[in-house]
Parts: structure tokens; C-alpha cells; sequence
């Protein structure tokens, strides 16, 4: 990966609304906290960005691009029965 490449995969932190925030809300030992860190994420612009990260990783702690844990891994399920359904072919 060129340094220009990587520049531009991690320039979405800089935008990101949990920037400059304390951390410990987005890594919360306790679940109730969690949405905290999650209502901060609906506002980020920048959300999508870094959900794709979170999953393509995969990040296995803390709260990323909205989502939990538990959530991560449920998103990892469908993405994944997903591609490995069969393609139907097109009538025509």
C-alpha cells in the first residue's frame, strides 16, 4: 500500500465525531454505557467509513461506526451467507 493510498484510507479519522472524545466510551466495560458511544456515531459523517473498517479488520472490541460487538458479528454472518448464495441466472 503507498503512503498515498494509506493517507487517504485513514483521512475519514479526521472527520470522525468521536475525535478528540475519551475513548473509554467507545471501548464501555459496562453494556449500559454503550449507548453513549452509539448516539455520537448516528451524528458522525463518517460512520460508513469507519463500519467498513470495523468489519473489513475485523474489530473485535468496542463500538465502531455505530455498531457493538455482538452486532459486528451478526453483520459478519449475513455478509457472509450472503456471498456464498448461488447466483440465480437471469431469465431471457
Amino acid at each position: 500500500m503507498s503512503s498515498q493510498q494509506l493517507g487517504e484510507e485513514l483521512s475519514w479519522h479526521l472527520l470522525a465525531s468521536c475525535r478528540g472524545k475519551n475513548t473509554s466510551l467507545f471501548f464501555p466495560e459496562e453494556p449500559d454505557r454503550a449507548p453513549l458511544a452509539m448516539a455520537i456515531c448516528r451524528r458522525c459523517p463518517v460512520r460508513q467509513a469507519c463500519l467498513a473498517e470495523a468489519l473489513a479488520r475485523p474489530e473485535l472490541l468496542g463500538i465502531w461506526g455505530g455498531t457493538t460487538e455482538a452486532d459486528r458479528v451478526r453483520l459478519r454472518q449475513r455478509l457472509t451467507m450472503r456471498s456464498l448464495r448461488p447466483l440465480r441466472p437471469s431469465s431471457g
